[in-house]
Formats: structure tokens, C-alpha cells, sequence
């Protein structure tokens, strides 16, 4: 049986109240839950602690890229000619449907998404371009739980078996 979304709500501020004046551990791989509720987070990834964090400096510092998207009325070699001048900005892909708005995706790797956000609201508002939409698609916690625990080593393996690989390899 679930919660209701009252008794959702009742239950995040028992929990934040408690934590107030006590240590409160959660342990969930409801990771939208986890992010509403705490304020820092441990993910343990193959009995290893891979990140302890607050939920915001995890999804600026630990997921490499991060999508920003805008549509405009600017010609597409335009749009392509100003991108390409911006730091921390790859994967240009720059799209005209029939209706002759110009949508684009581009990729960061800025530590701060939002610097690169501001970066490109600015070079076209330098030049009276108008962005008629303007996105991001900032990293989730799933994202940050799945990169970090994809990406650690030996996955799948539980120490007694990296460890007796290694001593094989050493025997060799």
C-alpha cells in the first residue's frame, strides 16, 4: 500500500522537523523522494560510498552534461555562427521544421549550468535575436545515481571476488 498525496506531505515534514533536532537517515532508491526531503545525500554504489553531497552541488559538480535548448527566428547559420563562439558548449545541433523557427540543443560541460545559460540569453540578446524558448535540462539525481554507480569499477564484483582476481593476477 502507497500514501495518499496528503499523508506524502505529512510524512516530509515529520521528517524535516525531525531533522531539526535529530540526525534523520533515509534510505530509499525513491530518488525524487530523497531529493525533496534531505539535505545531503550518500549514494553507496558496490559497497563503496561514491558521493555524499547536497542534492543541488551534486547535480552541478558530479554529471558531466548537462541540455540547453532554444527555439528563434534567427537563420540557422546564424544561430550555428553564434554558438559557436561560446565556452563549454558541444554538440550543436541546430534544426528548422517547416514553420522557419530555428531549434537548437547544445550540450555543457560548465560546472555551473546556469553561467552557460546566461552565456547564450546574452550573445543573442546582443544582437536583438529574440529566443522565443529557452530550456534546460538540468541533471536529475537519477542521472547522478546512474553515472555514479555505472562509471564505478569492478561493478558487479563484491570484494571477495576483485580480491581474488587481483591475487590470481599477482600469482601469474
Amino acid at each position: 500500500m502507497g500514501l495518499d498525496p496528503l499523508q506524502i506531505i505529512e510524512i516530509r515534514d515529520l521528517i524535516r522537523q525531525l531533522g531539526q533536532d535529530h540526525t534523520v537517515i533515509l534510505s530509499s532508491h525513491i530518488l525524487s523522494e530523497v531529493q525533496a526531503i534531505c539535505e545531503k545525500i550518500l549514494i553507496i554504489a558496490h559497497g563503496r560510498l561514491v558521493a555524499f553531497d547536497a542534492p543541488d552541488q551534486l547535480e552541478r559538480s558530479l554529471l558531466g552534461t548537462n541540455e540547453i535548448s532554444f527555439t528563434t527566428d534567427a537563420p540557422a547559420e546564424r544561430v550555428r555562427a553564434i554558438l559557436a563562439g561560446l565556452k563549454h558548449v558541444f554538440d550543436i545541433n541546430v534544426s528548422q521544421p517547416e514553420n522557419g523557427l530555428v531549434h537548437a540543443k547544445m550540450q555543457t560541460n560548465a560546472k555551473d549550468i546556469y553561467d552557460t545559460f546566461r552565456e547564450v540569453f546574452f550573445a543573442f540578446a546582443s544582437r536583438e535575436i529574440p529566443l522565443l524558448e529557452l530550456n534546460l535540462k538540468k541533471a536529475s539525481l537519477e542521472d547522478i545515481f546512474i553515472e555514479l554507480t555505472e562509471s564505478t569499477p569492478d561493478a558487479g564484483q563484491t570484494e571477495d571476488e576483485q580480491a581474488a582476481g587481483e591475487s590470481e593476477a599477482n600469482d601469474q
